[in-house]
């Protein structure tokens, strides 16, 4: 099941960014955590630019729920590499002292 816009968005560049994201969340470090969320993220819109995949094909094979697939799927297509990044939390707010 493609994406509902019907372009094909999984160009070299997008694929060559996420890769890279991938392997710097593999790294370690300071922000490791934020950064292995971002290569799962990567992993499902990787595996979403087969657009005959279902959300529960991916899902299946990455060992999340197709509502995770499904949601990230949106996110990229609706703002490609800036979507897979974590939105603030508002219900905890930082506080800036």
């Amino acid at each position: 099941m493609g994406g509902s816009d019907g372009e094909s968005w999984a160009t070299d560049e997008r694929r060559g960014a996420e890769r890279r994201g991938a392997r710097h969340a593999l790294s370690g470090g300071p922000g490791a955590r934020e950064l292995t969320a971002l290569a799962l993220r990567c992993r499902i819109v990787l595996a979403c630019a087969d657009e005959e995949r279902t959300n529960g094909d991916i899902a299946a094979e990455l060992s999340v729920t197709p509502a995770t697939v499904g949601k990230w799927r949106k996110r990229f297509a609706a703002n490609r590499l800036d979507g897979l990044h974590d939105e603030p939390d508002l219900a905890f707010p930082v506080d800036h002292r």
